[in-house]
């Protein structure tokens, strides 16, 4: 992404850094709750696994392939 200079670079690795974040509080209430993550949980691991492949990127994926 970096070496063909990628337009949407700084976007995903967000996505990416928000996704760590909400992945460290679902582990810390797992750990310190001994809860199991709740259908709500699963839901949005889902959510945001489906919509980041399916949308951004399948992007970075149609750029990089213009540019490769």
């Amino acid at each position: 992404m970096l070496k063909y200079d990628y337009d949407g670079l700084e976007e995903h690795k967000k996505e990416h850094q928000e996704l760590i974040e909400s992945a460290k509080e679902l582990q810390q209430k797992f750990l310190q709750e001994s809860k199991s993550l709740s259908s709500e949980d699963i839901e949005f691991l889902e959510h945001w696994l489906t919509g980041h492949i399916l949308g951004t990127a399948m992007d970075m994926g149609s750029c990089l392939c213009e540019v490769m």
